[in-house]
């Protein structure tokens, strides 16, 4: 900032200066020259030092060498010359605006990434022995008890363990509204407690809480670079060094043929031409703003609560034609609750005590919402051994009896023999190689899932699909709802992968993205083009898997990142065709003597601000509800 500010300072200084020497009344060239030269060294000192460290360090054909050698070439042609002094200092200052716009289109994305970088809590209150104690978030274990005030920033995931508030995430999720929070309730990292007094067991340690999780994607995202902008930075390497010859040719070529042929050539006239050319030629408008959109995306995007891995990623995403949805937790939403169950060769109360000693050692959503549902002590010392698989179940010997508790493919690996009515289920158990009951469960389509796969046609997808574990006749009701015309059902995680693959296959040119947010995800997020996960509800293994976190569950934010990441591109490309166009169009008028300096500083200077200015735009997102 104060960096910023100075430069500042230095443009108005100079700028006052420039106008005031050239009001006055000086005849004589020499004085006149000097008194520019003060304006000039104010705002240009630093462009001169760094063009020299350049040439010490080897580093020659860069923006500064450029600036500087065409400022001091235009100060030496007013003295030998004709009256170029004013040139000089014009050529460094509008350089140095331009510089100063670049800031602050970073400062403004820095801001937005910087809100997400100060959620980082200093401290964590616990209480220890009756007392509450301050301590570092990373000295927290797992099972503490934090007490959170108001005003005060949740240092670490956790349960609230009692009382009740009001929570803010607006930081962490871009979501405005508020929310009341009680005992029993979820709660992430990063909110701040805008009123009331909980206390809150954690559920993690702090370097795998949500907060410290977002901070280390950011300073990923930051450091990976998109094709486009390794495109630019090469380009630049190669452009620069071939326009400079250009320019030494401009301005030798035409006097060395005058001297062999005997002919009259203005060499000073040429050189001004050189150097007018050589200003032209500084890539800075495409070598900037490129990048800089790209930023601009990423903390626009940040501040609304998506977090793109890296700009690698913005151009996938504009890419898109094919969306692959996970179900469970994506397209619904996750909060899913006993609807109905059935027993049998057991009483009721045996039949909730199994299905409670089982699940309890799952974090499954399904083993949740048991959980939550039957309220019951749980003796984990009658467990003997326990396993789960993924896209199977479990299976455990309780009071030495072999239970299995999961879907169709574990029964019937079990060799359990079911009842053919039963055959559309959920979730069924098994004891020894009896079928003993069933259990169903309620899980509602979210309430924006809609108007997301509208919204996302309206983008470009022009394919939209999803793949779940649950059975057909499940997945066909939340299809239907939804008006989806592709799905498949039944499957297990390495299926769901399989089918991924065969559809980014067939997709061509376009690119396919996965959305998903349960630990079973995982392989198919790192398979597709782009892996979008529901970052606060999903597992930390789908989180590091994907491209692209949602920090909150609000679907809206697929079609907005997809929206923003082609916004991005049409500004990428609009900045470098301008950028291109003006400066080719300047150089030839350059070369033919038809351009001036003024006009080789608005080629350089003038197209470098248009392009930073346009940048901007990728920082700009609508409020929440509108895409």
């Amino acid at each position: 900032m104060k960096k910023h500010q100075k430069i500042l300072l230095r443009i108005i200084i100079s700028t006052i200066l420039i106008v005031v020497i050239s009001f006055l009344p000086i005849k004589n060239n020499t004085f006149l020259g000097l008194a520019y030269i003060l304006p000039y060294l104010i705002i240009g000192y630093d462009v001169l030092i760094k063009a020299v460290k350049g040439i010490v360090n080897g580093q020659i054909l860069d923006e500064n060498f450029l600036m500087a050698i065409a400022s001091v070439g235009a100060l030496v042609l007013g003295f030998i010359w004709k009256d170029h002094f004013l040139e000089a200092p014009l050529v460094l200052l509008f350089y140095q605006v331009g510089e100063y716009f670049q800031g602050v289109a970073v400062r403004k994305s820095q801001k937005n990434i910087s809100s997400l970088m100060e959620l980082s809590p200093d401290y964590a209150y616990v209480e220890k022995d009756g007392e509450i104690i301050k301590v570092s978030p990373e000295e927290v274990p797992i099972g503490s008890i934090m007490v959170v005030r108001t005003g005060e920033k949740l240092a670490i995931d956790g349960v609230v363990e009692s009382g009740s508030a009001c929570l803010s995430t607006l930081a962490m999720t871009g979501e405005s509204e508020p929310v009341d929070v009680k005992e029993g309730d979820s709660v992430i990292s990063g909110s701040v407690n805008q009123g009331g007094l909980i206390k809150v067991k954690t559920t993690k340690l702090y370097n795998d809480s949500t907060v410290a999780k977002v901070l280390a994607l950011i300073e990923r995202a930051l450091s990976r670079k998109a094709k486009t902008e390794k495109f630019i930075s090469k380009f630049a390497r190669f452009y620069t060094p071939i326009v400079c010859s250009l320019a030494l040719l401009i301005a030798l070529i035409p006097t060395l043929i005058g001297l062999i042929f005997s002919v009259s050539v203005n060499g000073l006239d040429w050189l001004y031409r050189g150097l007018s050319f050589l200003v032209i030629s500084c890539p800075c408008a495409l070598v900037i703003s490129v990048p800089l959109t790209f930023f601009s995306c990423i903390g626009g995007l940040s501040k609304r609560g998506v977090l793109v891995k890296g700009s690698s990623h913005i151009e996938n995403l504009a890419k898109i034609k094919t969306v692959v949805f996970d179900k469970t937790g994506t397209l619904t939403d996750g909060k899913i609750k006993v609807k109905d169950i059935y027993f049998e060769k057991v009483s009721e109360s045996e039949f909730i005590e199994y299905l409670v000693l089982l699940e309890s050692g799952s974090l499954h959503p399904l083993a949740k919402s048991v959980c939550e549902k039957y309220k019951i002590p749980v003796d984990f010392t009658r467990i003997k051994e326990y396993n789960e698989e993924g896209g199977y179940g479990i299976t455990a010997i309780i009071d030495n009896d072999t239970f299995y508790l999961g879907n169709l493919h574990l029964m019937q690996r079990a060799g359990i023999k079911m009842p053919v009515s039963l055959s559309e289920k959920a979730v069924y158990l098994g004891k020894n190689k009896q079928f003993i009951g069933y259990i169903t469960f309620l899980d509602s389509v979210k309430e924006n899932a809609k108007s997301s796969l509208e919204e996302l046609g309206k983008q470009g997808v022009s394919r939209l699909v999803m793949l779940t574990g649950d059975n057909e006749n499940k997945a066909k009701i939340v299809a239907e709802e939804l008006g989806l015309r592709e799905f498949y059902a039944s499957l297990l995680p390495d299926q769901k992968q399989e089918i991924l693959s065969k559809i980014m296959l067939n997709e061509g040119n376009g690119k396919v993205a996965f959305v998903g947010d349960g630990i079973n995800d995982a392989p198919s997020l790192m398979t597709a083009d782009v892996g979008i996960s529901m970052g606060a509800v999903g597992s930390d293994v789908a989180i590091e898997s994907s491209s692209v976190v949602i920090i909150d569950d609000d679907i809206l934010k697929v079609p907005l990142a997809v929206k923003s990441a082609k916004k991005c591109m049409r500004i990428v490309m609009q900045n470098v065709i301008f950028s291109i166009a003006i400066k080719v169009a300047v150089l030839i008028l350059s070369a033919l003597g038809f351009a001036n300096m003024f006009l080789a500083i608005f080629a350089d200077v003038g197209v470098m601000i248009l392009a930073i200015l346009n940048s901007f735009r990728a920082l700009i997102n609508k409020k929440r509800g509108k895409i």
